[in-house]
């Protein structure tokens, strides 16, 4: 695809193949005032009409009218661009469904991309979304937040009706339920140590007070100083809590403000046994609308490590514990002789509502 701005508000995508023998037209990215095949030269406007054909007189059977570049479909939400290339399947509007509504006060279209790293992993695109998509692993793949995040009472959400996202929210500045003795300092420290959101003055928790109450209220101040506005009306949730939905199939943005991540899924070529993920982070633009340079994304192998990203700071120790993992667990599927997965009922509910519309879809 070419995929291109053709006005202010207007964005189209192009079947990148010349009409006249098939020459892809771009092979990067760039600026651009038209689309010239490298071959012979036949030369199209950013709208798509056919401007130029050499040696015209050679073509009398050419209308030039009738050959425009074919287009997708393409659709915007959230500062995100989606291509479609079924000229007959529901409208993005519709295939959203309540995720619209629900980001109504997020404004992912009101950010910038801060950071953009993408990691080739050890393991088939789909397997690396589901490990992302529930807190179930927690205790086992990331015994280090404990004190601080409590795993076992995720919340987890599909909604009837609802085809294509689900969300679950974990609860942040609580100890896990496996760590019942944590003291509401370990909460804090623990949380600090690992968050550098969080450094700065002491934390102190008062009489009648919590490490949760007292963690969003140092979100709120430090979000409100870095975005230019006053966020001292986000909840405890919204300023504290990982808020994760999923767009399927491969598409997993975070709402609130504690951190602003989306991730994204995608086979690598036609290899099953590896894959490409993407981290982003999204960071609210000034009052006036201005933010620094949009981040170019940096391109991990599968040799190499989510910390040799410095620009993902704590975020990367998490995904290379889940990385780990994953290499196993493609192995190890490889090797089972059990006919599926087992699932538990509810911790991991999404994944279940996941291969329910994956059916769906397969059964067409």
């Amino acid at each position: 695809m070419i995929v291109v701005r053709t006005g202010p508000d207007e964005i189209k995508a192009y079947i990148n193949s010349c009409l006249h023998r098939g020459t892809m037209l771009r092979t990067e990215g760039g600026c651009v005032k038209q689309f010239r095949c490298p071959f012979h030269g036949w030369t199209w406007k950013l709208d798509g009409a056919l401007s130029v054909i050499p040696g015209q007189w050679d073509f009398p059977h050419v209308d030039k009218d009738k050959m425009n570049l074919p287009e997708a479909r393409v659709g915007l939400w959230g500062g995100f661009v989606f291509i479609n290339f079924d000229a007959d399947a529901e409208t993005l509007e519709t295939y959203l469904e309540n995720l619209p509504e629900h980001f109504a006060s997020f404004n992912l279209e009101d950010r910038y991309v801060a950071a953009h790293v993408a990691k080739i992993m050890p393991c088939n695109w789909k397997l690396a979304m589901e490990a992302f998509v529930e807190a179930y692993h927690v205790p086992f793949a990331h015994g280090q937040v404990l004190s601080y995040y409590g795993d076992s009472n995720t919340q987890y959400d599909v909604w009837p009706g609802v085809r294509h996202v689900s969300r679950m929210i974990s609860v942040q500045g609580v100890a896990s339920p496996s760590k019942p003795a944590t003291t509401a300092e370990q909460t804090i420290e623990e949380m600090r140590r690992d968050v550098p959101f969080f450094a700065g003055k002491p934390i102190e928790v008062g009489e009648g007070e919590t490490a949760r109450g007292k963690l969003a209220e140092r979100a709120r101040e430090k979000i409100s100083r870095s975005i230019g506005r006053d966020m001292s009306g986000l909840s405890d949730s919204e300023s504290l809590d990982l808020i994760e939905y999923m767009l399927f199939p491969n598409m997993v943005p975070w709402g609130g403000q504690a951190l602003p991540i989306t991730y994204r899924f995608r086979p690598n070529g036609d290899d099953p046994e590896s894959s490409i993920m993407e981290i982003m982070f999204l960071f609210s633009k000034a009052p006036d609308g201005s933010h620094p340079e949009p981040a170019k994304m940096t391109m991990l192998g599968l040799d190499q490590k989510w910390a040799d990203a410095p620009e993902l700071g704590s975020a990367a120790m998490v995904a290379d514990q889940d990385t780990d993992n994953l290499k196993r667990i493609q192995k190890g599927l490889r090797a089972s002789k059990k006919p599926g997965v087992t699932l538990a009922r509810y911790q991991e509910s999404r994944i279940r509502h996941y291969h329910e519309t994956l059916d769906a879809y397969m059964a067409r």
